[in-house]
């Protein structure tokens, strides 16, 4: 096990590198001059300017500014400074961190229960009434665009009937619940849908016949030997669905007005704050590969089977 980490680690630091080269030269290619928006609509004197270019290596070729902004990287964990907002990126990506990691841990936690208990009941019930309401739900859930299905939420729950917040986090965490409803219904409709065909296809299996052979009860076969393999598909699913969340769910917190960190990659976008934009998607990218690695090691627990040495 260790000796697959260590591997695993390895393999993260050539992978982060390239994504990060990408990632800095494609921010350094965004339009907007940051210098030039940091006085508004005033132009700034010429002292002024050369003394911002110099402080943020705005001079420098931009294979030069990577190298910095990477030293920092490394030995600071700095994610750069804001010019427009003056601030470090690392306290901006602190302040909206935390807003949706609520919000994605919410919306994973519907996906989990409502994804995975539908997808049982559908396969245990195979060919049934609750088999094809499944499928037929999850199937017009996946045809509607997340941000129409948040708009009509907003509207119908939020506005007419006015039994959730319509945006914002005024109510705390009650403000959370619509917004993670509408972000969790894509991904429930998948897991529900792959939990139903993994389990039909397991519970088909010759060692599922062998153990109803021998008298064991039907709850048994499927709860230990059926389902805890055929959850394994639908682990990696959710496991990489959460990953990408964690780095910002931008539509659901652009239409509910939640200051996460998607909602502030896409102000800065809009502002051409290269700053933010570089050091968020880096942290997404951080985010999404630890996580990864910790789903791999998850495969052990649910497979006895797998082996990593």
């Amino acid at each position: 096990m260790f000796r697959y980490i260590l591997r695993r680690i390895l393999l993260i630091i050539p992978t982060f590198i390239g994504a990060s080269i990408i990632i800095f030269f494609a921010g350094f290619l965004l339009p907007g001059d940051p210098v030039s928006a940091f006085g508004g609509e005033r132009e700034l004197p010429e002292n002024l300017r050369r003394t911002l270019e110099e402080r943020y290596h705005f001079d420098e070729p931009v294979w030069k500014q990577y190298g910095f902004y990477m030293q920092g990287l490394v030995t600071d964990f700095d994610l750069g400074e804001s010019v427009l907002r003056r601030r470090s990126v690392n306290s901006i990506f602190a302040d909206a961190f935390p807003n949706t990691a609520r919000l994605a841990i919410l919306a994973v936690a519907i996906e989990i229960l409502i994804g995975i208990v539908a997808g049982i009941l559908a396969a245990l019930r195979k060919d049934k009434f609750i088999d094809q309401l499944v499928l037929v739900t999850t199937t017009l859930v996946v045809s509607i665009p997340v941000f129409v299905l948040g708009f009509t939420a907003q509207t119908m729950l939020g506005v007419q009937l006015d039994w959730f917040p319509v945006a914002g986090l005024n109510e705390g965490a009650y403000s959370y619940i619509l917004p993670a409803f509408v972000l969790a219904a894509l991904s429930l409709a998948y897991i529900a849908r792959l939990t139903r065909t993994s389990l039909v296809e397991t519970l088909r299996a010759d060692y599922i016949k062998t153990a109803q052979a021998k008298g064991l009860r039907s709850t048994r076969v499927v709860g230990r030997h059926g389902l805890r393999n055929a959850l394994i598909p639908v682990v990696t699913f959710i496991g990489i669905d959460f990953a990408f969340l964690m780095g910002g769910a931008i539509v659901t917190e652009t239409v509910f007005s939640i200051p996460g960190v998607g909602f502030q990659l896409v102000r800065a976008i809009g502002q051409r704050d290269n700053a933010i934009v570089v050091g968020f998607t880096l942290a997404a990218v951080i985010i999404f590969l630890v996580i990864s690695l910790l789903i791999d090691l998850l495969y052990a627990a649910l497979d006895p089977r797998i082996r990593y040495e």
